[in-house]
């Protein structure tokens, strides 16, 4: 699981891991995450006031979106 944003928020990690371990036959011990850093990475990636000034408001189904595991039938 990867990303090109300007940081891995633990929101976004916890939910990529919950979404692949109902997916595919992994424990959350067995995924590596890895993010290079970008300043034009998307926004709106967690709830609080700190969050809303660095990534604007919060967007909970394009958080949603962005943890989705596609699998090659």
């Amino acid at each position: 699981m990867g990303s090109d944003m300007l940081q891995t928020l633990p929101n976004l990690l916890g939910n990529g891991r919950a979404r692949i371990v109902k997916t595919v036959s992994l424990s959350h011990r067995n995924v590596m995450y890895t993010s290079s850093h970008t300043h034009c990475g998307p926004g709106g990636l967690a709830p609080g006031i700190v969050a809303k000034v660095s990534y604007g408001d919060y967007a909970p189904d394009y958080l949603a979106f962005l943890v989705t595991v596609s699998r090659k039938q």
